[in-house]
């Protein structure tokens, strides 16, 4: 490689610095709306389900273009893909600060949801082809980055509340997307791709049915059913079942990715020590008991127990499903198998608001958490098939009669 090359390249730990930020700013685009969903209620004058589809909408547009840009950041330049992404993002979240009618905002958070589809299939696919070990441990400090910069939105925009409107929120939440996108742009290329084949165990693994691969997104869709549905409405579940006041509220979901961080973390040391899809099967276990339990109690403190707990559970989840995945679809692009993933996620994701709403509207918020328990439950189940179909199919591999 000559000087013009290195100069023209990312270090990695350049690489990790930029990916960790991008993850941050990201997230700050997937859980704002549900931190801002008291006032858009008030403000449009929404029942729960009107919400929820609010939230829905902005999903599903996310979900239809992660399919999209896994295959083109197989095929084009991902940081300006990225970088774009951003400016979008940012751009629609400004001119949805206006305080339009109810379809102009619509409209505006589809534009800025656009962006938000380039982030995840795009930066996954760079990952997957550049860290060449401890992946787990890179997995899980890129979802604790982005856990942490949620945990300190929450925190901040729980103190602007008390000072100013909900739209002015979404001028300041526009900020952090154009440096981001302005940075992208401007930034060097990643190292150079190379299919190597890491030393973590995921990727020791030959390629499966596609039954097992589908079973595995199966599992996953239900887990964010549970998941998204639960979280899109926590906030508004502490303003209009404890009593809270907005401002507070929005603190809910920093004890949610405050446990994240932990979890994110563990995951993804987890992940590199043993194989991730059993392992996978632990934290998922948890999940639906604690959104039952989360929607039995009334105490504020075991509420905040609860949350914490379901957060970090959930957030195992993520760093193992990443490289239990790329283990189960290796003959696919990087950035291919991740667009399915995020798109097939956030499609379920995309309509378990607008449910949960539905539904919420019909039997109250709290009977609501308790129904969204079962998606979890149905997860584990299939997961728990999958791992054994998967393990059936291993020993039949390595079998003397197959060697």
């Amino acid at each position: 490689m000559t000087s013009t090359d290195n100069r023209s390249t990312l270090s990695l730990r350049q690489f990790q610095r930029l990916v960790f930020f991008g993850h941050g700013t990201n997230d700050l685009y997937w859980f704002i709306l549900p931190v801002l969903l008291p006032m858009m209620l008030a403000r449009y004058n929404l029942r729960y389900a009107g919400g929820g589809t609010v939230l829905s909408i902005y999903l599903l547009v996310v979900a239809l273009f992660s399919f999209v840009v896994g295959r083109l950041s197989d095929r084009t330049d991902r940081w300006r893909l990225i970088g774009i992404g951003f400016l979008l993002t940012a751009a629609g979240f400004a001119l949805a600060s206006i305080g339009a009618s109810l379809t102009v905002f619509l409209i505006l958070l589809a534009i800025a949801a656009v962006g938000v589809s380039t982030f995840h299939p795009t930066m996954y696919g760079a990952i997957e082809e550049t860290v060449r070990s401890d992946r787990g441990r890179f997995y899980g400090k890129f979802e604790s980055w982005g856990g942490t910069t949620i945990t300190v939105m929450m925190v901040v925009t729980g103190y602007l509340l008390g000072s100013i409107s909900w739209t002015g929120v979404l001028r300041l939440v526009a900020v952090p997307g154009f440096a981001a996108g302005i940075i992208f742009l401007a930034a060097r290329r990643p190292p150079p791709r190379a299919r190597t084949v890491s030393s973590g165990v995921a990727h020791a693994v030959p390629t499966v049915p596609r039954r097992i691969l589908a079973g595995f997104l199966v599992s996953n869709m239900l887990r964010f059913v549970t998941i998204m549905g639960v979280i899109a409405f926590v906030p508004t579940f502490f303003v209009h079942q404890v009593g809270l006041g907005p401002d507070v509220a929005s603190y809910s979901t920093a004890i949610f990715f405050g446990g994240g961080i932990l979890g994110a973390r563990l995951g993804g040391l987890l992940g590199d020590k043993f194989p991730p899809l059993g392992v996978l099967l632990v934290p998922l276990a948890l999940i639906g008991p604690l959104v039952f339990l989360f929607g039995l109690i009334e105490s504020r403190a075991l509420l905040g127990v609860v949350l914490f707990a379901f957060g970090m559970a959930s957030m195992i989840c993520i760093p193992l499903q990443s490289l239990a995945l790329t283990g189960i679809g290796p003959d696919l692009g990087s950035g291919e198998i991740f667009g399915i993933l995020i798109g097939v996620m956030t499609v379920t994701q995309a309509l378990s608001p607008a449910a949960f709403g539905a539904i919420a509207d019909a039997i109250g918020l709290a009977g609501t958490v308790r129904l969204f328990a079962g998606p979890a439950v149905l997860s584990w189940i299939l997961l728990f098939l999958v791992t054994r179909a998967r393990s059936v199919r291993h020993l039949a591999e390595h079998s003397p009669a197959q060697q």
